[in-house]
This record gives structure tokens, C-alpha cells and sequence, in this order.
């Protein structure tokens, strides 16, 4: 099946009870069971699933194979980020400031549900304070522009 047909039912409302609480020192999930994990890195997953077309069953190998290999580790959380903004990107999610690109969003969908299939629960920065991946200096640079400023400084 396509990714197309694994969404084509529409975004549900989730289940409060599967997302993560903190509660004091301790998180919690689904009736205050305590939650431990073990968790992973993988801050370029968007950027480079972006970078490769979909197969023909409308799925991204570099997404599935190392999302494979975190579930066969017994990894239960992956922070990756939701983020890759700037026009010096080379598949930017958002590549100025208004206007993003619904084929890279796709691809973040898809990183979302086959996270999902795999029983791994997901951390989505949606912006880095360093460089890399646009950053705050990017949004930096887009309000100057927007202000007609000569210098990102007014805005750091």
C-alpha cells in the first residue's frame, strides 16, 4: 500500500493516554505507568529521506532501514528533527518565511507513521538554536529581510 492509502482515512485525534507526562522527577504513559527508555539521535533523518525519492510502494529505504535497526536495538524513543529551514538547504522543509514545501512535509508524515508501525515513540524539535538546519539564525535573516533591516543583529 502507499503511503497516499495508509493516510487517505485522515488524521484522528490521538489518544491522550499514549503521550508522555511528567509527573515530578518521573514520566509516565497510559495510566501513570512509569516510563524508562532508552533513546537515540538521528537529527538528519528528514534531511536525508528528503534528498531520495519515494520507492514504488510509495515508502523512503533510508527511513526504514534505520528505523529498522533502532526497533532491533531495543530503542523505544528516537529524537530526530521536524525542522530543515533556509534557502541554502538542499530540500529545505521551509525555504523562506511564509512558505514551506508539502514534499518534504510528506516525507516528515511518513518518518511519523513508520515510527509508529515500529512501537517507537518520537522527539520533534521544531527548530535548533546553532546553525545547522537553518536554526535561529536563519529566522534571524528572514526577519531582517521582512523588517527591510541591513543586519540580522537587531534581531540576535
Amino acid at each position: 500500500a502507499s503511503l497516499d492509502s495508509a493516510f487517505a482515512g485522515g488524521v484522528g485525534v490521538a489518544d491522550a493516554g499514549r503521550f508522555i507526562r511528567v509527573n515530578g522527577y518521573d514520566l509516565e504513559v497510559d495510566d501513570a505507568k512509569s516510563f524508562r527508555y532508552v533513546g537515540c539521535n538521528l537529527p538528519m533523518l528528514l534531511q536525508d529521506a528528503a534528498r531520495e525519492a519515494p520507492d514504488a510502494q510509495g515508502t523512503y529505504p533510508t527511513v526504514d532501514a534505520l528505523l529498522d535497526d533502532v526497533a532491533a536495538l531495543g530503542i523505544k524513543v528516537v529524537r530526530t528533527w521536524a525542522f530543515n529551514d533556509g534557502d541554502s538547504i538542499t530540500v529545505p522543509l521551509q525555504y523562506d518565511g511564509e512558505h514551506f514545501d508539502e514534499t518534504v512535509f510528506r516525507v516528515l508524515d511518513y518518518i511519523v507513521h513508520a515510527a509508529g508501525r515500529r512501537g517507537l515513540r518520537l522527539i520533534l524539535p521544531l527548530m535548533n538554536y546553532g546553525s545547522s538546519g537553518g536554526g535561529v539564525a536563519q529566522y534571524h535573516k528572514w526577519a531582517a529581510h521582512r523588517a527591510g533591516s541591513r543586519s540580522t543583529a537587531d534581531y540576535a
